[in-house]
């Protein structure tokens, strides 16, 4: 990559000014889960609720 490139890409990611966007992970977290709200859904699951099933899925730990 040459120098003048270079150059720019800094100045466009904020080295220059020394301005820079930050967020932890729980900010991400947040702003994720607001911008999908209903990605879990509400109902629990049928395979909860199968005693037969859960007893055979615990048999085989």
């Amino acid at each position: 990559m040459g120098h003048k490139h270079r150059v720019v890409i800094l100045n466009l990611m904020g080295f220059i000014h020394k301005i820079y966007a930050k967020a932890d992970s729980r900010l991400k977290r947040a702003a994720m889960e607001a911008s999908y709200p209903n990605v879990l859904p509400q109902v629990e699951a049928e395979w909860v609720k199968d005693t037969k099933l859960l007893s055979w899925l615990k048999a085989l730990s």
